[in-house]
């Protein structure tokens, strides 16, 4: 925030509240809180801001290690203006800044998968949507549970979600965590010990689960039995990521709905610093970057060689690996 004004920073909420009228990034505290661990990017024309962007600085989890992740957020234009390359601009100078950090990978959500092909994303990361009744829901099996304000919990759940280290998943910090869960979705929290969490809703008849994470068996099965216990609620929804089978623990699983979204896109942005540490691809491959030229080569072993944009060998990589994501942009 140390390059932009009181001003600029006004221009900046405006422009990101005619785009994201229902977003809760709209509200004051909110966006000035992203813009904490957040690089703005924007672009004017004559003396107003017609395009802006906020690149987020985050940090993931990644085969043991931390490493750097732009998240693209808040890409707005104003309709006068569209059409211009105002956003074809700020997204190739975020890469090539990006590049220069030696950031790894780059995560968005997409309005439009196509537009952002552009720029060398492809579609990475599913979101799992089961919808089960709650009598079919597994009944776990007894054990404490305490249920804490998000204040209280802040730092079980840090430590918690820090231990599970899902590779692909955000290294949250704690403004990320307030920014997410404290100014956003607000949820309910319930504590399996220092073995896992819950955080939670209630939407009418349902019971959502907004985020699960357990590091043992012992503490899933905990949970399972408070959510459970929850009997006067119909039907349980769970926002899981892709990777969750969730399935496979139900009595009757044909009685579930389940739908598989396409949720994030991802590109890596360093391949040098990626292979650096994922290490190289097992087959032959032609790396084609439309904005960042750097990439382009072939890699891996010798053999035959498969052409891939930069988008393409991302997701392949974050599908083999499994990675998850649990947040959006």
């Amino acid at each position: 925030m140390d390059d932009i004004n009181e001003n600029d920073l006004r221009e900046l909420r405006k422009i990101t509240e005619y785009c994201f009228p229902r977003s809760r990034i709209i509200k004051p505290s909110v966006f000035e809180t992203a813009l904490e661990f957040s690089t703005p990017y924007f672009e004017r024309v004559g003396e107003k801001i017609a395009s802006s962007i906020l690149d987020l600085n985050f940090e993931i989890f990644w085969k043991d290690q931390i490493v750097q992740m732009a998240g693209i957020g808040c890409v707005s234009t104003y309709p006068e203006y569209r059409g211009a390359g105002l956003v074809r601009y700020l997204m190739t100078k975020i890469l090539q800044d990006e590049y220069k950090r030696k950031t790894v990978i780059s995560y968005l959500e997409p309005f439009s998968a196509k537009f952002y092909e552009k720029f060398g994303y492809k579609v990475a990361f599913y979101e799992k949507i089961y919808k089960i009744r709650m009598a079919e829901f597994p009944k776990g099996s007894k054990a404490k549970i305490t249920r804490l304000s998000l204040d209280d919990a802040l730092t079980y759940l840090q430590n918690i979600h820090e231990k599970d280290q899902s590779l692909g998943s955000l290294r949250r910090t704690k403004i990320q965590w307030e920014y997410y869960f404290k100014l956003r979705s607000q949820p309910k929290v319930a504590l399996a010990g220092n073995e896992g969490y819950l955080l939670y809703s209630f939407d009418n008849d349902k019971f959502v689960i907004e985020e699960l994470v357990t590091l043992t068996d012992e503490a899933r099965q905990a949970l399972f039995y408070f959510i459970s216990s929850h009997s006067s609620y119909e039907m349980i929804v769970y926002k899981a990521p892709g990777q969750e089978n969730l399935e496979v623990e139900v009595p009757e699983p044909t009685h579930m709905n389940i739908q598989l979204h396409p949720n994030m896109m991802a590109r890596i942005i360093n391949l040098k610093e990626f292979f650096r540490i994922n290490g190289e691809p097992y087959f032959r491959v032609e790396i084609l970057d439309p904005i960042l030229s750097e990439n382009n080569g072939v890699y891996g072993p010798e053999g035959p060689v498969i052409k891939m944009t930069i988008g393409e060998f991302t997701s392949k990589v974050i599908a083999e690996e499994k990675a998850i994501i649990r947040e959006v942009f």
